[in-house]
């Protein structure tokens, strides 16, 4: 997907309303697909992809949040914005439960639309991108013991090792330490790329456009701990290449290697769901971030730099928070990390009433996520190994309980993707080879 000219698909029963936010996006440059119902919708999707969809919650045969239920229950990770004449909190609720990206009400405000499709847009990462300055996304937070380390452990990074890779649970802000290593190290907006191999289709043509990279330049790895078997050996082939030195340059310099992993890499590791070799030529230096839930004293300092941004720099409106509403958010696991806070203190300016945020307005939007602080071992299978089987069959039985196995320890396929170390892609692929029917959560296939 190409962020030149963005696509939104607009899925609303009413043609008015189509014409109407089509009209206004074809003029802001994005272009524009519509559906006039879920089953449209359904074939749109099929056969084109989308950077962002705005979806009406009421339509004639099923509904925007079951079909938003659907589209998130297959892996489908496009940002889907709600649009809701007859909006009601616990329509919203419902929504971003459900992985809804954002709800705007009809009539829709142009300047709400626009910065809502902007910032949906931009949180789909292109495969390989020059990041641009963005001092608000480059700032770190907190002023606690845990936080201290992380600066410390940065500034005494020296001289740059061959890889530094940042580890920590989704949400932690992964990317904004890579930033500022890279910035520590006098790198700029315009060398600091993000290299996702995991949707590049020519590996080549990306190892031709980093051949004239230097030492000021940064490449980072986002969440290779979702790389499939072949996006792996597809990064061992690039590192290799940066690390030779490039035709008719002398002593060339290779970039540095940056990289974000999740907590449970070195289970991936350990379990050779994902390679050793690629493992250690990625991790020369780390940087282990802890979560939300280990640092609460940093909230009110984030709930502060929060409530100013988005005011800031998504025209919401600026409001203080009750102290209330502040030992709320004090107290909650935050499974979600610095992510889901910044999500919610944003549900809360929008639908919140007054010009404070009060407990009322944070309590409904908190979600409590069990979270497991140690990673469970996988245990021993007790069904038949199949050592009596030709190899093939032995090899596509253990995969076929594999996955069984993984589906049945997750609540979602983004959670199957990172227990397995499987791009959804693959995961997809694989679950489809094999028949395996049953959803994340569910005990037996169905029919069984």
């Amino acid at each position: 997907m190409s962020t030149a000219n963005p696509s939104v698909l607009i899925v609303d029963d009413e043609p008015d309303i189509r014409n109407l936010i089509g009209d206004i996006l074809t003029d802001e440059g994005y272009k524009i697909e519509v559906a006039h119902d879920a089953s449209a919708a359904r074939t749109a999707v099929r056969i084109a992809q989308f950077d962002a969809i705005l979806l009406d919650i009421w339509m004639p045969g099923d509904d925007g949040v079951t079909l938003l239920k659907e589209w998130r229950d297959k892996g489908m990770d496009v940002p889907v914005i709600m649009m809701s004449g007859h909006g009601t909190v616990e329509t919203a609720v419902e929504a971003t439960r459900h992985g809804a990206y954002d709800f705007i009400e009809k009539p829709v405000s142009t300047g709400r639309l626009l910065v809502t499709i902007r910032n949906a847009v931009g949180s789909q990462q292109p495969s390989m991108e020059v990041t641009q300055k963005d001092t608000a996304r480059t700032r770190f937070i907190g002023s606690s013991a845990a936080m201290e380390s992380i600066r410390r452990k940065i500034r005494e990074i020296g001289a740059a090792p061959e890889s530094i890779m940042i580890v920590g649970e989704t949400g932690v802000g992964r990317k904004t330490i890579a930033q500022l290593i890279h910035e520590q190290f006098g790198g700029t907006e315009s060398n600091f790329l993000t290299l996702d191999i995991s949707v590049c289709e020519s590996i080549e043509s990306v190892i031709d456009s980093l051949r004239d990279l230097d030492a000021d330049s940064s490449i980072m790895f986002p969440n290779v701990h979702l790389y499939d078997g072949w996006s792996q050996i597809r990064t061992l082939g690039v590192l290799q290449s940066l690390r030779e030195k490039s035709p008719g340059k002398k002593d060339a310099i290779a970039p540095k290697i940056l990289s974000t992993a999740s907590a449970n890499i070195e289970s991936l590791v350990n379990r050779s769901v994902f390679r050793s070799d690629l493992y250690f030529q990625l991790r020369s230096y780390s940087i282990d971030m802890p979560p939300l839930r280990k640092h609460p004293e940093d909230i009110p300092e984030l709930v502060g730099y929060f409530t100013d941004h988005l005011s800031q720099y998504e025209g919401l409106p600026y409001k203080r928070i009750a102290t209330s509403a502040l030992n709320a958010l004090r107290h909650h696991q935050w499974a979600g990390n610095v992510t889901e806070l910044k999500n919610v203190l944003r549900q809360a300016i929008v639908y919140g009433t007054g010009d404070m945020i009060q407990a009322t307005d944070i309590e409904q939007y908190l979600i409590d996520l069990e979270v497991d602080e140690d990673e469970t071992p996988i245990p021993p299978s007790s069904t038949n190994l199949g050592f009596d089987l030709p190899i093939r069959s032995a090899r596509e039985q253990f995969e076929r309980e594999y996955l069984l196995y993984n589906l049945r320890m997750s609540k979602s396929y983004v959670e199957v993707a990172e227990r397995t170390g499987m791009h959804r892609t693959s995961l997809f692929r694989k679950l489809k080879e094999h028949g395996i029917e049953i959803a994340p959560g569910e005990e037996s296939e169905k029919g069984s």
